[in-house]
């Protein structure tokens, strides 16, 4: 073989054998990035932050036994760091938002407060904070309940001023103001309620649809506080209000917009249009989505018996009570059902039954 072709073919097989150990430093590559992913998802669901993101994936699936497990392994790995630095602030941002989760809401606001201590910068710290406090004021009655509101608009207050486009706290803050409004009789807070919800539809993401709703939900309430409020208006806000609730719906059909089908029912009737409502109850029931809270029984019970109080409105005393006997065979400790059922007995003229129905509402409860 002549030296020049002893040449060529040399180096045909050592273009071979780079191809060959190019390959295979490729393939090595390839395992080392995939054992490096591997490990750092493994690493990263076993923070008290992966714990907390899963125990939230399994809440929206409607799979709550498993999120609550998954919330206490999250609070077992933030007190373990917490024992060996108590200033991590994350830590302790993690740590409140578990408890928040678990409902554990005046622990969730001291873990809040230690988390602004270490960081007064830190703007989800004080927006979470606001919304724990906005919970415990609902347990709370007076004077006491109305400063823990206060609180509340001061802490979301607190986070925009940091962010201003914080689309998120103006939601929040808008449904704080509104349940200050209701409850202090206030009409400028409503005004500031509409506000709050008009900023935070301009600023939450097209594609947050959770949240947006929520935005929109909350306008809609807004405006029929103020149609109770302001007879001279109520028409046109509550009109208003039907619009809103249906971009809700349109928005997130299968959480927020449960909520926001039984709440324009309830408008419609208001307005008049009884037929057009008690359509809407129906269609709440037909469309329901299947997994919770959709197909959860309480849900279509308080369908049924906000069904029934329209069909009272019209004076269908015997569709009435079919309804709010079908609302409370789903779940028989509404007491708002069973009140309801001794309307609509006393108006069908059999008096003991009806006696019987709002002494059992009363014993569940009922004190309107």
């Amino acid at each position: 073989m002549k030296r020049k072709d002893k040449f060529a073919e040399a180096k045909q097989v050592n273009n071979s054998l780079l191809k060959l150990a190019s390959s295979r430093a490729k393939f090595v590559l390839l395992l080392m990035a995939l054992a490096f992913l591997c490990t750092s998802t493994l690493s990263q669901e076993n923070t008290a932050q992966g714990w907390y993101k899963k125990g939230q994936d399994l809440d929206r699936n409607g799979s709550h036994n498993e999120s609550v497990q998954a919330y206490y392994k999250a609070l077992s790995l933030t007190n373990e760091t917490l024992k060996k630095n108590p200033k991590d602030v994350e830590a302790w941002q993690t740590r409140g938002l578990v408890l928040e989760s678990l409902g554990r809401t005046d622990e969730a606001a001291k873990a809040f407060d230690k988390a602004i201590e270490l960081n007064p910068k830190y703007v989800e710290a004080w927006h979470h904070k606001a919304k724990a406090l906005d919970t415990m004021a609902y347990r709370l009655q007076g004077q006491e309940r109305i400063k823990t509101f206060e609180d509340a608009i001061k802490a979301y207050d607190k986070a925009i001023e940091m962010n201003p486009k914080y689309g998120d706290a103006w939601k929040d803050k808008g449904y704080s103001l509104n349940a200050l409004a209701t409850f202090n009789k206030d009409l400028n807070k409503h005004d500031e309620s509409l506000e709050a919800f008009d900023k935070a539809i301009k600023l939450i993401p097209a594609n947050d649809t959770r949240n947006l709703a929520l935005a929109w939900e909350g306008k809609a309430l807004a405006l029929t506080s103020t149609a109770y409020a302001l007879a001279d208006v109520a028409g046109s806000k509550r009109e208003e209000a039907i619009k809103s609730y249906e971009k809700a719906i349109e928005l997130d059909p299968e959480f927020t917009g449960l909520e926001a089908q039984l709440n324009r029912a309830g408008v419609l009737a208001d307005l008049g249009g009884y037929n057009e409502s008690i359509a809407s109850f129906d269609k709440a029931i037909e469309t329901k989505p299947a997994n919770p809270p959709g197909n959860d029984p309480m849900y279509i019970a308080i369908i049924l018996a906000d069904k029934g109080s329209v069909l009272e409105k019209m004076g269908e005393h015997a569709e009435g009570l079919k309804a709010f006997d079908k609302a409370l065979e789903l779940n028989p400790s509404d007491m708002i059902a069973m009140q309801g059922k001794g309307n609509a007995l006393k108006a069908l003229g059999r008096q003991a039954e009806s006696d019987a129905a709002f002494a059992k509402a009363k014993e569940l409860g009922y004190n309107g």
